[in-house]
């Protein structure tokens, strides 16, 4: 994805959040205060964002031509519930472990851990969990 593409998807949602492709410290989304910012990998704003059009950064954060990505967000394990209950597939993460129910599986197991200490995702927000 294109920076022109990501400020579009900005535009229609300003919640989302989206990181260089390979250098997930590289994020910008809108800060509390509702300005395009560089966030560090906690959400909080670094800086304001600017860009330049030079091309020989590796990872090109400040550059044009970089490509995108969008940061999955985590949604509360009742949506992600309801989701799947709706046909998505659903995912279940931590550091140690991450699962996976896909929308055509009839039974949803899941154990009170999973419930308390993960983190929950749908597949339909493309994006990579790490």
């Amino acid at each position: 994805m294109k920076l022109w593409e990501v400020i579009k998807a900005l535009e229609e949602n300003s919640k989302k959040v989206f990181e260089v492709e390979g250098s997930p410290s590289h994020r910008i989304g809108f800060s509390d205060e509702g300005t395009l910012s560089w966030l560090n990998p906690y959400g909080e704003d670094n800086c304001d964002f600017s860009i330049a059009t030079y091309d020989n950064n590796k990872y090109g954060s400040d550059n044009i031509h970089t490509d995108w990505q969008e940061v999955k967000q985590p949604v509360p394990w009742q949506e992600a519930i309801e989701a799947w209950k709706d046909g998505k597939t659903i995912y279940s993460y931590n550091p140690q472990n991450h699962n996976s129910y896909p929308k055509d599986k009839q039974i949803l197991t899941i154990c009170s851990e999973e419930i308390a200490n993960f983190e929950w995702y749908i597949e339909e927000d493309k994006a990579h969990v790490e």
